[in-house]
């Protein structure tokens, strides 16, 4: 569980704030491209390969399809238009989420944790311990809270200097003395 304490910080919105609308897309159409779904926008041709992939619809299994679903339902709930006539998505570490198993649900709910105090936690590709790993979080990162927590894995994205450091699905806890400071 997280603890949110009430601090007030100047924070610049550039690499901090999450343009929740093009994540949400690039989820929604990774999730596509993964099923091999060829893209015809000036965006989808930008951000994935359409190599090998098929016109027309494509199937997606249960899982899938399900987050598809909850990912048009939070479109729709922010009234979300995504240009899709432009070559560039504000997704932080683009090629690196591309390489995720478990696919994070953006929220508009965001928190950080600045200066983390804890030990070691390592960052996976999937919310299982046993999947690959993307890094870990160390001492003196700043961690950025902005999906959905599912089934007690929190995913996190890292940043040292300000600066998008890594990012991957974690289980852990924050608590009153795992942050130099907490925002949100």
């Amino acid at each position: 569980m997280r603890l949110v304490l009430a601090v007030c910080l100047l924070i610049p919105a550039q690499g901090w704030a999450l343009e929740i609308c093009d994540d949400l897309w690039f989820t929604r159409n990774l999730t596509y491209d993964r099923a091999g779904q060829c893209f015809g926008s000036s965006l989808g041709k930008a951000v994935f390969d359409n190599e090998g992939c098929t016109e027309g619809g494509v199937s997606l299994d249960a899982k899938s399809a399900k987050l598809v679903m909850r990912v048009r339902e939070t479109e729709a709930e922010l009234a979300c238009d995504v240009d899709t006539s432009q070559d560039f998505l504000a997704v932080p570490v683009i090629e690196q989420r591309k390489t995720l198993v478990d696919l994070p649900l953006a929220t508009e709910f965001e928190s950080a944790c600045i200066g983390w105090k804890g030990d070691r936690v390592p960052l996976h590709t999937a919310r299982n311990g046993e999947s690959d790993l993307t890094g870990a979080v160390r001492m003196g990162d700043t961690l950025l809270f902005q999906y959905e927590d599912v089934d007690g894995w929190t995913f996190v994205e890292l940043q040292q200097n300000g600066i998008p450091a890594g990012l991957g699905w974690a289980q852990v806890e924050i608590g009153e003395d795992s942050c130099e400071m907490m925002a949100g």
